[in-house]
């Protein structure tokens, strides 16, 4: 079986298991290929019963998963953590911009604390459960501060998932907290307009990125790599984007672009309520070929979407279902467990009488 890349995973943190061994309390460590080479499952999949079938149907007898390194009351513990440490870390982005705000230089030490603590709470192996958190509780009047937690989070998954050095995850999940920093110097009263922006309104919006770039610009701590992301997160391939027009994008204002463009999709707004996961897996499939890195956005969406899995979404319907299985090719279809049987939902479905939807992700 070959085992794929391994994704900046140290091999002592997994274990082969035989597939009819695992539980779902086992995740996978790697990407798992067919003997043709075809992708079954990304890594980071927690493994189900219908999992466990799939595989069986593709003769996958053994599969590396992650060492059990908690015990059930210490998962308990540890999410609990997360959820503290997470609100902790969103009062610190509060300080920092209410200290920007106040006309004060930007604090890099407490930058470099806020990435500490994104890459502390990002264990690989936790990651799933941060996902479903994150996807919980989205709040329009934290927006501001949990949007740049938020970005700093994914962009850090993109970093090891594309098996960046641990430089260049640092230098990510820094550009994931500053990116949008310049947006104290906009009107509140656009910021937080609950109706559509005016084209005026929306060229004043289209300035943030400059005066993020200029707050950084001066200070000599910050890696130049950092200033020019932030600079260039809303450029488009197409020459469509943001300040500057242009097609020339590093890579890592790439990572920025994709993960604050999921994280605003899916998060509640004062102007809109966020949508699901798959509404943005789909919007990036259909408009991302001009807009982003192709390649990375194929990245994001197969380990994105793998990360659901095990989780319980609410359906329209009013019930409860477990995402059991999404296919690394088809993420805009997910597996159900719904009312003892298995059901395969397109993402994108009509509204009309007795289709179903899904509403959100729950955290449980």
């Amino acid at each position: 079986m070959d085992k794929g890349v391994l994704l900046g995973v140290n091999s002592d943190n997994f274990t082969e298991k035989t597939v009819a061994d695992c539980t779902e309390s086992d995740i996978l460590a790697t990407d798992v290929f067919n003997s043709n080479g075809y992708k079954l499952l990304c890594a980071n999949t927690v493994i189900t019963d219908y999992i466990k079938t799939h595989l069986g149907l593709n003769h996958i007898r053994t599969i590396p998963v992650y060492k059990t390194i908690n015990s059930v009351t210490e998962n308990s513990r540890f999410h609990g953590d997360i959820k503290k440490y997470y609100g902790d870390t969103v009062n610190s982005v509060k300080k920092i911009v209410t200290n920007l705000s106040a006309g004060h230089n930007l604090n890099y030490d407490a930058i470099v604390n806020l990435t500490d603590s994104v890459l502390k709470i990002g264990d690989i192996r936790h990651c799933a459960y941060i996902v479903k958190y994150i996807n919980q509780i989205k709040s329009a009047d934290q927006y501001t501060y949990t949007h740049s937690i938020n970005v700093a989070f994914y962009a850090m998954l993109m970093a090891k998932w594309m098996g960046l050095r641990e430089k260049e995850i640092s230098l990510a999940v820094q550009s994931g907290l500053l990116h949008d920093l310049g947006k104290i110097k906009i009107p509140s009263s656009i910021l937080k307009k609950k109706g559509p922006l005016t084209t005026e309104e929306y060229e004043v919006i289209k300035t943030h990125p400059m005066h993020s770039y200029k707050l950084l610009l001066d200070n000599a701590d910050i890696d130049m790599a950092i200033k020019e992301a932030v600079l260039l997160h809303h450029e488009r391939f197409d020459g469509l984007g943001y300040p500057l027009g242009t097609t020339s994008i590093s890579f890592l204002a790439c990572i920025i672009a994709i993960a604050d463009v999921y994280d605003a999709m899916t998060s509640d707004r004062v102007y809109k309520k966020g949508v699901t996961p798959f509404k943005v897996f789909e919007y990036f499939q259909r408009e991302g070929a001009g807009r982003f890195d192709w390649h990375l956005l194929n990245v994001f969406i197969s380990h994105m979407s793998a990360l659901l899995v095990g989780a319980f979404v609410k359906l329209t319907s009013g019930d409860t279902a477990k995402i059991v299985c999404i296919l690394p090719d088809d993420p805009l279809t997910p597996i159900l467990y719904l009312n003892s049987q298995f059901v395969k939902l397109p993402a994108t479905y009509n509204s009309g009488k007795n289709k179903l939807d899904i509403e959100c992700v729950l955290c449980k």
